[in-house]
Parts: structure tokens; sequence; C-alpha cells
């Protein structure tokens, strides 16, 4: 391993991505008015002599072609493609610039490349195998959201995308489509307590819907009773006939049934 400054135009980025350019101008500037304090990795190409590739320390890399220097000081290494890649992990995850979502994208395809399991990759990096789980659960959020919308994903933790995920399935597009208007409209995720809220009054009116209506019981209809509760909204509710009926036959189940309008009481005897 060594330290040498080598010519930007020489480096090829081997993992880029996304950078904010607020963060980046900001590098910048401390650049220009200092050193670089960590260098970053690459390795000699194996297609081109004289070529690098950059495997971590990829916004130091574009902060210093902003900030106009002709080359940068690097640590050269040798390793392959899975290790280079481990590096790259590695190095984004703890030094947290990547988002939630990016974090699961690059999970998954270091899975993938290296066929690490879950367990493997959390003691690689530290962290516990539910933080694993949880960041590459988080690609099913790719599968609720609309395809215009999948980018407001980065403004998604792992939390957001449980609470999302636990709803029933065919609610999760239409919260989805909620979340990301309030993205759009507030350049902001909405809290995960608010989305539980969201999600709760998404479900309330199906519930009312689906359930009996025995408040609404007028003269004609048939009013189903199986508790007190349901009696006391029989007897709070519906039309006192004209001529009080105390004591008839089911025509449907042949059950005798007393009604006591005075002590509000339903009484019923097997035939």
């Amino acid at each position: 391993m060594s330290v040498t400054n080598i010519p930007i135009e020489r480096i090829k980025p081997l993992f880029p991505r996304t950078v904010s350019e607020e963060g980046l101008e900001e590098l910048a500037t401390s650049i220009k008015s200092g050193t670089i304090l960590q260098y970053p990795i690459v390795r000699e190409s194996k297609e081109e002599r004289g070529r690098y590739e950059l495997i971590a320390g990829y916004r130091r890399y574009l902060a210093a072609r902003r900030a106009g220097f002709p080359s940068i000081p690097c640590v050269i290494i040798e390793c392959d493609d899975a290790e280079a890649f481990k590096i790259n992990l590695i190095e984004n995850i703890q030094r947290e610039n990547l988002t939630d979502y990016e974090i699961a994208k690059r999970l998954k395809e270091f899975k993938d490349r290296t066929g690490y399991s879950v367990r493997q990759i959390s003691q690689l990096l530290g962290k516990s195998v539910a933080w694993v789980e949880n960041h590459l659960r988080m690609l099913n959020l790719e599968e609720v959201f609309s395809r215009e919308n999948t980018p407001l994903i980065n403004k998604l933790t792992e939390y957001h995308a449980r609470v999302i995920l636990e709803q029933p399935k065919e609610l999760q597009p239409s919260l989805a489509e909620k979340i990301a208007e309030t993205i759009r409209e507030t350049g902001e995720a909405p809290s995960v307590r608010s989305i539980q809220k969201l999600a709760k009054e998404m479900i309330s009116p199906k519930v009312e819907e689906a359930a009996p209506r025995k408040e609404e019981v007028k003269r004609g209809e048939v009013a189903i009773i199986r508790t007190p509760e349901d009696a006391r909204k029989f007897f709070e509710k519906i039309l006192k006939p004209e001529e009080e009926i105390d004591e008839f036959t089911c025509p449907g189940c042949g059950y005798k049934i007393k009604v006591d309008w005075r002590e509000r009481k339903i009484e019923w005897f097997e035939p």
C-alpha cells in the first residue's frame, strides 16, 4: 500500500452515485483552504496501464475536481472486485454518506456479487442481523411506489419502510402516493408517527363501512340483535309502533319474542 499523487483525469470511479450539490460545494471549499485529511483509495486498472479505478472516496474525488486540483493524493491497493466492493461499502456506511435506500441497494448488490449471507454481512459491518434485514426489506418499496415516485424513496428511512410495509398490501400503493405528495410539497418525508396515523385513517372508513350500522334501524327494517349493546341501540333508534306489540313469534326462526318497551328489554324463547 502506498500514497501517490495521481492526475484526476486518470482516475475512473468504480462506484459512482448521486451526491448532494450543497455538501459537495462545502467539501470543495474545505479542500481549497486546507488539505485532504483522508485519502481516496484506488487500484490500478487491469485494462489500461497508467489508469486507476476509484474504490472509496468518491465525494473527495468530486470535490477535488470542483476545486480545480490537477491531481489528488490516493492510497493505491491491490484487490479483486469483491474486496473492492467490500471496502467501498464499509467506507460509505461508516462515514454515513449514503441514504438508507442507497445502503439497501449496496447491500443487495454486495450480497449478490459475493454470495455472503445476511449474518456474514452483519459481522463484516459490525451491525446487527436485524439492521441488515430491515435495510434489504426496504427494497420492497420499489414495488409499492410508482416508477415516477421511486426516486423519492431516498427521502425515507428504514423505519418509514417498516411502517409502510406492515400495512395491508392493498393499502400500500395509496399510502405511498400520499407520502410522495407530502415529499413533493415540503421536500421532506412525513414522520413515522404521521404515516402510522395516516394509515389508520385510511383503514378506518373500510372497517366502518363493513360493520352493520344498527344505529340506523328504522320501521320496516330488520334489526339484528345479538348483544345487550344491540338491544340498547334498537330501543334508542327504532321508531316506536303505534300499538305496542309486546309478544310475537318470529316468522323466520319460530322463536317467541317478548318486548318490554318501558324497561327496554327483549327476551326470546325457543319454540
